[in-house]
């Protein structure tokens, strides 16, 4: 069984003949790792881990943007980060946000907006050849992935969207009407041209905290749902399947979220308020497929290898039963992981992930 079939059995709440896998990294912790096992690129390191996804996205080809002195840069929203140094990395702050003194619906359409023609929409026939035998997944965390509420952050500050749903809704119908007449085009492009080649397209629209959702589920139903729907529809009707990925507790939502399309739910953070592992394969399991679940809170940057064992022998067992599991860390792995645990999540699969 090829990487393919492997993934869309278990998407399909089938046992297929091991647990799939996907691993998601910093640039630091890939650097670090392919010295330790002498790789040359990624490529290489998702092979040694056996990992059963490949991410593509169609290739930049707007106007050049913006880099500046001080290490700052701008993406193709106008929206300007800097890298800053935290312990053993960096992370990319957004210190210039378009949208951030904006008043009125006016201010919204004054600002430059992308244009879908500024992508390579063809360049993803090339990339799907690429990987041809894996699941292919449109879209990787960051920019290069479909964003709604997410994306209003950017714009806007989060602090400032937040407030915004309830002294400027306006505001923010017009900010998401304009995200979403990018999104409706640039998704209908890139599934014209992976269409029965891609297997999967990513949202990321970050709703939960650790205690819970940044908002109502009503306000969330009023102002984001019916938008996560719009984009659903379009990847269905292409034949790809929906993975959103949504960190912290969503389990408020996670009933609308199947009703709106949602096939592969990630990142499942197991210390988030209601996200218990097993409690969401009980009554969700059925209905979606999960991706994550090997915590990158406590278990992967302060346990020991035991405790790694233990942790990817457990969620195999729990969301792996019956299919609708593949097993990843939870987010992004940081620098602050030792190698020997990245290394352990992926030796336990090989012990205890054959159905």
């Amino acid at each position: 069984m090829n990487s393919k079939d492997r993934v869309l059995q278990a998407i399909n709440h089938r046992e297929p003949d091991r647990v799939p896998v996907d691993f998601w990294w910093s640039h630091e912790i890939m650097e670090k790792l392919l010295s330790h096992l002498k790789l040359r690129n990624a490529d290489e390191l998702q092979k040694f881990f056996r990992s059963d996804i490949r991410c593509v996205y169609p290739s930049y080809a707007g106007p050049k943007l913006r880099k500046f002195e001080n290490g700052s840069y701008e993406d193709f929203w106008g929206a300007i980060r800097k890298p800053y140094a935290h312990g053993g990395g960096e992370y990319d702050e957004l210190v210039f946000a378009p949208l951030a003194n904006a008043e009125s619906v006016r201010d919204v359409d004054n600002i430059r907006w992308p244009d879908p023609d500024w992508f390579d929409y063809e360049s993803l026939r090339k990339h799907c050849e690429q990987y041809n035998g894996y699941a292919i997944m449109v879209g990787r965390m960051g920019l290069e992935t479909q964003t709604i509420f997410i994306q209003t952050w950017f714009l806007r500050g989060l602090d400032k969207i937040l407030l915004d749903l309830v002294m400027k809704p306006d505001l923010v119908k017009a900010m998401v009407d304009r995200i979403m007449q990018f999104r409706i085009e640039h998704v209908k492009r890139i599934l014209d041209v992976v269409k029965g080649h891609a297997h999967i397209l990513q949202i990321a629209d970050d709703y939960g905290m650790q205690k819970g959702l940044m908002m109502s589920p009503e306000m969330w139903r009023e102002f984001f749902a019916p938008h996560l729907k719009t984009l659903a529809d379009m990847i269905h009707e292409a034949g790809l399947k929906v993975f959103l990925h949504c960190c912290g507790s969503s389990r408020k939502i996670i009933p609308d979220l199947i009703e709106l399309g949602v096939d592969i739910l990630n990142p499942i953070q197991p210390n988030a308020a209601g996200m218990n592992p097993r409690e969401l394969k009980e009554h969700y399991g059925d209905k979606l497929c999960f991706h994550g679940g090997v915590d990158t809170q406590i278990t992967l940057p302060y346990g020991n290898r035991d405790e790694v064992f233990s942790e990817v022998k457990e969620r195999i067992k729990v969301l792996g039963k019956g299919g609708g599991y593949i097993l990843a860390p939870v987010h992004t792995v940081e620098p602050d992981v030792p190698i020997e645990n990245v290394l352990a999540v992926y030796e336990a699969v090989r012990q205890y992930g054959q159905y």
